[in-house]
C-alpha cells in the first residue's frame, strides 16, 4: 500500500492482527508499520548486499508526518553499531544479576569471537544457527541452550533500544535446533561423598573450606563463594537479593558444623574467602585428589543433600526453603512462615548424617 501520508491519514489507518506497511508517496523510503496495538514510522534502508531492511524512526504518537519525513531523508543505516558494542553494554547491564558471570562467559567464548565487529543489523538467522550448531557438534548440548539464550537476550536488548527492528533468533526453537534440555539426576553416593569431603578437607584455604561449606549448607555456588562476614548474623547466613535467584533476601540458619568451620576461617577483609571465588580451576584440583568417580558438578551437591533430606523425612516445605525454592501457588500467598527453626534442625540433621557417612568409612578401615 502506498499513499500520500498526512497526520489524518496515519490516524485513520486501521489496526489489524497481522502487521502491514503503508508507504509514503512523498518520501518513498518512509512507511508506517501498523500492528494490532501500535503504529510506528519506519524507514527502509538498503544494505550492501542489496537486501532492504526496516529501521524504526519512532512511534506515531511521538512524531508527526513532517518530522518522520525529515528523519527518513536524513537517515543513515546504523552500520557503526556492532554486535560487540551492544554485547558489552548488555554484559555491563546484567552485572548485578545472579548468573551474570555464567552468561558473560557464554557470550565471550562463543558469540563475540564470531560477531564482535559485525554490524548488528547484518547478523542473520543463519548466523545464529551456525553459532549454536558449532557448540552442539562438540557435544555440549546444555551449553548450546545457554548460548542461544544469551544471543536472544542480546538481540532483544538491542530491539528495546531501537538499534534493530527484528531479532535473528525469532522463530528459532531451541528444542528443535538443539534438542530438549536434559534434566540432571546426578546424586553422589555415600562413597563419593566421603572422597569429596576428604579431598576438600585436604585443600587449603580458601577453596577447601568453601567446598565443605557448599556440602554442609546445600546453597548455590555464588551464594557461598561471594559470602561476606557481614552476612553472618546471629548464626544465619543472610544472602542479599542480588545474589539470590528470586531477587529476594534468603536467610539460611547455619548448622553447628558450618558455624564451627566459619569460626576457623582467617579474616582478611569483608569476604569469608578473601575474595569472590571462581571454582572452575579449583574443582579440577579437587577432582585430581579424588579416586576416579563419574563426573559431577558442584550443583549436584544440592541435589545430593536434598535427596538425603527426603530420606531423613525432612518435610518437603522445609527442604525446599533451604534450597531457596520457597512455596508456590496459593501457599505462597497465605503461608508467610519463615521456617528458620525447622531449617536449622534439618541442616543439623543432614550434617549429623554426613558425620555418620564419614564415620562408616573410618569403621570399615579399622575393621580391615
Amino acid at each position: 500500500m502506498r499513499r500520500k501520508l498526512t497526520d489524518e491519514v496515519v490516524a485513520a489507518l486501521p489496526r489489524k492482527a497481522k502487521r502491514y506497511l503503508c508507504y509514503d508517496t512523498v518520501v518513498p523510503q518512509l512507511a508506517v508499520r501498523v500492528g494490532k496495538r501500535r503504529k510506528t514510522f519506519v524507514v527502509v534502508a538498503r544494505l550492501r548486499d542489496s537486501k532492504a531492511t526496516r529501521h524504526s524512526l519512532g512511534s506515531v504518537s511521538a512524531l508527526s508526518v513532517a518530522d518522520a519525513r525529515k528523519r527518513a531523508l536524513n537517515f543513515q543505516r546504523p552500520s557503526s553499531v556492532t554486535f560487540g558494542d551492544i554485547a558489552e553494554q548488555f554484559i555491563e547491564r546484567i552485572q548485578h544479576q545472579r548468573r551474570a558471570h555464567d552468561v558473560e562467559g557464554y557470550i565471550r567464548r562463543e558469540l563475540l569471537p564470531r560477531w564482535r565487529d559485525r554490524a548488528l543489523s547484518d547478523i542473520t538467522k543463519r548466523d545464529v544457527v551456525d553459532a549454536v550448531e558449532a557448540v552442539t557438534r562438540r557435544g555440549k548440548l546444555a551449553a548450546a541452550h545457554h548460548v542461544f539464550s544469551a544471543a536472544r537476550l542480546i538481540f532483544n536488548y538491542a530491539i528495546e533500544r531501537d538499534h534493530i527492528e527484528h531479532s535473528p533468533c525469532d522463530r528459532l526453537r531451541p528444542k528443535t535446533l538443539i534438542g530438549p534440555r536434559v534434566v540432571r539426576q546426578r546424586v553422589l553416593s555415600d562413597d563419593e561423598i566421603r572422597v569429596f569431603y576428604h579431598a576438600a578437607s585436604s585443600m587449603p584455604y580458601p577453596y577447601g573450606p568453601c567446598f565443605l561449606l557448599l556440602l554442609m549448607t546445600a546453597q548455590r555456588r555464588n551464594e557461598i563463594t561471594h559470602a561476606r562476614w557481614s552476612e553472618i548474623q546471629d548464626g544465619v547466613l543472610v544472602i542479599p537479593p542480588e545474589r539470590f535467584k528470586s531477587n529476594a533476601i534468603h536467610r539460611v540458619p547455619l548448622p553447628r558444623a558450618a558455624l564451627d568451620l566459619i569460626r576457623q576461617l582467617p579474616r582478611h577483609n569483608e569476604y569469608l574467602f578473601a575474595r569472590p571465588l571462581r571454582l572452575h580451576k579449583a574443582k579440577k584440583r579437587l577432582v585430581a585428589k579424588m579416586p576416579p568417580i563419574p563426573p559431577f558438578r558442584i550443583h549436584d551437591l544440592r541435589r545430593t543433600v536434598r535427596t538425603h533430606m527426603a530420606a531423613l523425612r525432612v518435610p518437603d516445605a522445609v527442604a525446599e526453603m533451604i534450597l531457596g525454592h520457597g512455596p508456590r501457588g496459593i501457599e505462597r500467598v497465605y503461608n508467610v512462615h519463615r521456617y528458620e527453626d525447622e531449617m536449622r534442625d534439618a541442616l543439623n540433621l543432614w550434617c549429623h548424617r554426613l558425620s555418620q557417612i564419614l564415620a562408616n568409612q573410618a569403621r570399615m578401615t579399622s575393621q580391615k
